[in-house]
C-alpha cells in the first residue's frame, strides 16, 4: 500500500500519525526488497493484488455486459433491417397499386368523356337532320309557292 503524503501550508500534522505512515512505507519497501533478493517471483503487495483482481473481475463483468449489449443491438439491427425491407416492399406494392389506380381513373375519365362526346354527336346529328328536314320542307313549300305564283302569273287575264 502506497502512502501518499500531502503537505499543505500551515497545516499541523501530528508526529505520531506521520511516524506511523513512514513505518508502513518502510515495511512495504522491505517486502519488495526481500522479494527482489529471492529473484524467483515478482512481489506485489497483497492489497494491490486484491485490488488488481477486483478491477480485473469488474472489467470482465463490464466486457460481458458490453458484449451482451452489442449482441442485443445486433439483434435489434437485424429486426430493423427486416422491417425496413418489408416497408420498402410495401411501399413498392402501394406505388404500383397507385399507378394502376391512376391509369384506371384516367381510362374511366376518358371513357366518360368519350360517352359524353358520343351523346353530343348524336344530339348534333339529330339537330342537323331536323334542320335538313325543315329546310327541305321550306324548299318544297318555296318551290310550290314559286310554281303556284308562276301559274297565277301565266293564267292571269291581261288587262
Amino acid at each position: 500500500m502506497l502512502v501518499c503524503l500531502r503537505f499543505q501550508i500551515n497545516q499541523k500534522m501530528m508526529k505520531s500519525a506521520m511516524i506511523k505512515d513512514l513505518y508502513s512505507e518502510i515495511d512495504r519497501l522491505k517486502q519488495e526488497v526481500y522479494a527482489a533478493r529471492e529473484k524467483n517471483r515478482i512481489y506485489i503487495p497483497k492489497d494491490r493484488y486484491l485490488q488488481d483482481e477486483a478491477e480485473k473481475k469488474a472489467m470482465a463483468e463490464k466486457i460481458e455486459r458490453m458484449e451482451l449489449d452489442v449482441e442485443s443491438r445486433d439483434k435489434q439491427f437485424v429486426v430493423l433491417q427486416e422491417l425496413y425491407k418489408s416497408q420498402q416492399l410495401l411501399t413498392a406494392e402501394l406505388s404500383d397499386k397507385l399507378d394502376k389506380t391512376e391509369i384506371k381513373l384516367i381510362y374511366f375519365e376518358t371513357e366518360h368523356a368519350l360517352a359524353d362526346l358520343e351523346e353530343r354527336f348524336r344530339q348534333a346529328n339529330a339537330t342537323i337532320k331536323e334542320k335538313e328536314y325543315l329546310m327541305a320542307n321550306l324548299l318544297k313549300s318555296g318551290e310550290a309557292n314559286v310554281h303556284h305564283s308562276l301559274k297565277l302569273f301565266t293564267y292571269s287575264p291581261k288587262c
